[in-house]
């Protein structure tokens, strides 16, 4: 548990000034890029300014969010 806490709190890696982040910030230098049927895919941070607003809310067609 120690470990796990020391990692989570680490700024460096899940903890921000505005909470945990969903995935740790050594992925902005360092994204973690695998091989799916002859394809690079590859997994990095984003800080949530750099993410369009287009993605962050998808609308339905009754014109609602489809988050709730």
């Amino acid at each position: 548990m120690k470990r796990i806490l020391a990692r989570m709190l680490d700024e460096t890696e899940f903890l921000s000034d505005y909470g945990i982040r969903a995935i740790s910030k050594h992925h902005d230098q360092h994204p973690y890029v695998f091989n799916v049927d002859g394809m690079d895919l590859s997994v990095r941070y984003l800080r949530a300014n750099r993410i369009p607003a287009c993605s962050a809310a998808i609308r339905t067609g009754a014109g609602r969010s489809g988050f709730r």
